[in-house]
């Protein structure tokens, strides 16, 4: 998560607010790319936020599907690999019901 995400997430973490944070986090996922590693942050967060939004599905189904890349990290140290965490946690929020308004 860069700068901007993790301030985004730290503000809902005491605000409660996701119409402002949500989107910001979201859009994470949208700018990187093929790289798991950094999205473990803002899927981290939307999970904890109970929330997908629309523009971040795309990415999210993405990550889910994707296919593993590296048989381990490196060097091994017996923690899930960054690529299993990421389609753990995408799968959650796709298969996560809508919140009540």
């Amino acid at each position: 998560m860069c700068l901007t995400d993790s301030a985004a997430a730290a503000l809902w973490r005491l605000t409660g607010r996701t119409h402002d944070t949500a989107p910001v986090i979201a859009d994470q996922l949208v700018r990187c790319g093929e790289l798991h590693k950094p999205h473990l942050g803002a899927l981290r967060a939307l999970v904890a936020m109970h929330l997908l939004p629309a523009a971040a599905r795309p990415a999210v189904r993405h990550i889910a599907t994707s296919a593993r890349r590296v048989v381990s990290g490196f060097p091994y140290d017996a923690t899930p690999h960054p690529d299993l965490e990421a389609r753990r946690l995408a799968r959650r929020l796709l298969t996560a019901p809508a919140p009540s308004a």
